[in-house]
């Protein structure tokens, strides 16, 4: 007779009471300790691992039927490949330091496994009695246990289940624990925060001495309430309070930076200047490079320039390293990437444009240009790019 379907906390539970040595890191399951039979016939122990699903802090049941391998192929105990089992190669980062080399995949006879617990007990039977044949006590009930106190703390309110079951799990570590600044919350200030806001970064501070205004909303990343707007909140406040349901780490600073706030800059790892203000920028451009700050200045540009009154418009964005500085348009005059006219697609590909630049400068993406100022014109719809 089957049994009734463990609740997905009970199914971890049931497991690690039974002897397995299961860690929780966030938005994965492991499997430590798994004896496995390589194609030299040699018996190891492996971790399998499966990404978890989640609706908001409730754990679901597993969403389909293949689990991850890590280890050498998996081989019966004449080393012969388990081709049956083995869907093919897999190089999804299931945590930092766990990488799959193969998906595993066997569908129970009715299509879905009942449980986690099913589930796991299933594919490590599939993989042990091989190596049992081998070394006849090896066993996946090793009853160890880990704590998972070597995790990074998250900053997020509820686990990030999205980067394991993407299996990117490496590329976003370089991420954690960077300590980032943006420098004017308005349009794509705003759109730059709702962006950040979902990497494992530690902490984001925002600087704006500005008030939250009607104009604002209609390019801003969230519906704002009539009632909200009344209060005439400060934009870093505001949205620094929109986060917490989300994340923590967000800090809000109630003024406008001058050059004379740089020292405080340049105690982050990197900071966005969304500052629509000419001479401004143009003080803490100077000022960041003379710092040796890592940044990312941003900037558009829109003007009824079309034979018909079309809008035409420039969107910039200008990473400066001190391995590399961008040529920004400064000085007395306006930015031409600069106008006052903003319209949320715009602001929105601005920040777009801007951390996609982060994180190739952080390995997240493959950088075969290493520009550092790019232009997207919505005439040609293209995007020119300037290199260093």
């Amino acid at each position: 007779m089957s049994r009734p379907p463990f609740a997905p906390e009970e199914a971890i539970e049931q497991l690690q009471s039974e002897g397995f040595n299961i860690e929780v890191v966030e938005g994965a399951v492991l499997i430590h300790d798994v004896p496995a039979v390589d194609p030299n016939g040699t018996v190891h122990r492996v971790t399998l691992g499966d990404p978890l699903q989640y609706a908001g802090d409730r754990l679901l049941p597993p969403r389909d039927h293949t689990l991850k391998f890590c280890g050498d192929h998996p081989s019966d105990d004449q080393g012969h490949p388990l081709t049956r089992l083995v869907a093919g190669p897999d190089h999804s980062a299931l945590t930092p330091g766990v990488v799959a080399q193969f998906l595993l995949s066997s569908k129970p006879t009715n299509g879905t496994y009942l449980d986690l617990h099913d589930k796991v007990t299933h594919y490590v039977d599939l993989i042990e009695r091989w190596a049992q044949s081998i070394e006849p006590g090896a066993s996946a009930r090793t009853f160890g246990r880990t704590d998972g106190s070597t995790a990074h703390k998250s900053p997020f309110r509820y686990a990030d289940s999205a980067t394991p079951r993407a299996g990117i799990t490496d590329l976003a570590e370089p991420l954690q624990g960077q300590r980032l600044a943006i420098v004017g919350i308005g349009g794509t200030g705003s759109y730059l925060l709702d962006l950040l806001m979902k990497t494992p970064v530690a902490e984001i501070h925002l600087y704006d001495g500005d008030v939250l205004l009607s104009h604002n909303a209609f390019r801003a990343p969230r519906a704002i309430s009539v009632e909200e707007l009344r209060t005439e909140p400060n934009k870093a406040s505001y949205w620094a309070k929109q986060t917490e349901v989300f994340r923590e780490g967000v800090v809000a600073h109630d003024l406008y930076v001058t050059a004379e706030d740089v020292p405080e800059l340049a105690q982050y790892d990197f900071v966005f200047l969304a500052v629509d203000d000419g001479p401004a920028r143009t003080e803490l451009v100077t000022a960041l490079e003379a710092a040796d700050v890592s940044f990312i200045d941003v900037g558009l540009g829109v003007d009824r320039a079309g034979p018909k009154g079309q809008l035409l418009a420039a969107v910039r964005i200008s990473v400066s390293t001190p391995q590399a500085r961008a040529h920004i348009p400064v000085g007395t005059g306006k930015d031409e990437y600069g106008s006052n006219i903003q319209i949320a697609e715009l602001n929105a590909l601005n920040a777009t444009l801007a951390v996609l630049a982060w994180k190739r400068l952080n390995g997240y993406y493959l950088d075969a240009v290493e520009g550092t100022t790019s232009i997207y014109s919505t005439d040609d719809n293209t995007i020119a790019e300037d290199r260093p």
